[in-house]
């Protein structure tokens, strides 16, 4: 309700009789804008005084300092402007610890502070809980961010909620080392904000990042992630079968080409870590697999992340099936072969390769009976279990051989 009180009214009987009068019939001139603008209070700063304050200059900058006013001096401290003589001066001038201590808060973020941030970390360990943290907090968002003071934090901080935001502002921090923000995710795995800004951040390495990826819930973030890993030997224990993961994969340029892969393996042999990540890098097509399985015939282990690969095919599992010197790897590539056509390539005096042939799933009648009739009774014997070929025909191929069915 508008408040008339102390407000005159017009005489009656000319044409505004009866109105309130207009106070500013008058009209208004400088001076009045003057007077109805709030004056500059530095007992109560509104958020325009703040900003102002820590972005000052110049005279503006001068004059603000020459006020000699607590809570102008704390806004102050923030101001990158300043020098760290200017921030000493403005803490040696406070009469109260809560107020050198929001000074110290300002000297922890200010830039001018670059080169000092373990000294002021020893001055912060000193403060209560609640005041270390927002120290650290502020230290968090320096532009010049020591990397070793990032990673003093990161050290002594805990692992309560209590401690999330300083863990959440650290992660953005683009001058930290990838060691750091690894250790930032061990601490808190389940802060799915603090795995986005590990992943976000362009210093994250390959470390973080997998970090960050196996634990991430967020589906574009682990693509995020799998896009830059660097290393292929990162790739020795990855799932590429997750989605989020082959679509990280596709999109990743910072792993070696096709040509780079083969440079990798040379003749062998190769590191088994380096030759397993090979077999599932992105540019591994099948003639860089073959490649792989030739410079690898021992390792069983290499050998199965190469029938996993998502390159592998047929001429791939030939390959193998022909070098590999284990055993059930040579039985493994003969019995996943697709094309039952492939199946004739075998060495059906070699028994696994005989087992893995003979158990093929996509065994056809006509490739059945050319194995019979190179490898005898032994074949047969072995495709009268095969299920994908029809009855009749296993029981003929038996007697054939001249076994009782």
């Amino acid at each position: 309700m508008t408040n008339v009180k102390d407000r005159r009214r017009e005489p009656k009987g000319i044409p505004t009789g009866g109105r309130f009068a207009n106070e500013n019939g008058g009209g208004m001139d400088a001076s009045d804008l003057d007077e109805q603008e709030p004056a500059f209070d530095p007992k109560h700063l509104t958020d325009d005084d703040i900003l102002a304050l820590r972005h000052a200059k110049g005279a503006e900058l001068e004059a603000a300092l020459a006020l000699d006013e607590p809570n102008v001096d704390r806004r102050l401290a923030f101001n990158p402007n300043l020098g760290w003589d200017d921030l000493n001066a403005l803490r040696d001038r406070q009469t109260t610890d809560a107020m050198r201590r929001h000074i110290l808060d300002g000297m922890c973020a200010n830039p001018a502070s670059e080169g000092r941030h373990m000294e002021l970390l020893a001055e912060v360990k000193r403060l209560p809980a609640a005041n270390r943290r927002m120290a650290w907090i502020c230290m968090a968002q320096n532009p010049r961010l020591d990397p070793k003071a990032g990673a003093r934090i990161a050290l002594d901080m805990g692992t309560t909620r209590a401690y999330i935001p300083v863990a959440e502002t650290l992660a953005g921090n683009p001058r930290l080392t990838d060691e750091t923000l690894a250790q930032l995710v061990l601490k808190f795995p389940e802060d799915s904000y603090l795995l986005h800004r590990v992943i976000s951040n362009p210093a994250a390495g390959d470390n973080a990042l997998i970090a960050a990826a196996n634990r991430s819930r967020d589906g574009f973030d682990v693509e995020e992630a799998w896009s830059r890993v660097g290393d292929v030997r990162r790739l020795a224990d990855v799932d590429v079968r997750r989605e989020p993961v082959s679509r990280g994969l596709a999109r990743n340029r910072t792993l070696p080409d096709a040509a780079g892969l083969k440079a990798m393996i040379g003749e062998g042999p190769v590191d088994p870590d380096l030759a397993r990540g090979i077999a599932h890098a992105p540019a591994a097509d099948a003639s860089t697999l073959v490649h792989l399985a030739r410079a690898c015939t021992r390792n069983a282990r290499v050998q199965t992340e190469i029938l996993r690969a998502s390159a592998c095919d047929d001429f791939v599992r030939g390959a193998l099936g022909t070098v590999s010197e284990d055993p059930g790897i040579r039985q493994l590539a003969w019995s996943t072969m697709r094309d039952p056509n492939g199946l004739g390539l075998a060495d059906l005096n070699d028994r696994p390769s005989l087992i893995g042939v003979c158990a093929n799933p996509r065994m056809t009648e006509a490739v059945a009976g050319e194995i019979v009739r190179k490898a005898g009774a032994a074949a047969a014997t072995r495709l009268k279990d095969n299920e994908s070929l029809p009855e009749e025909f296993r029981r003929g191929l038996v007697a054939a051989a001249g076994w009782d069915a």
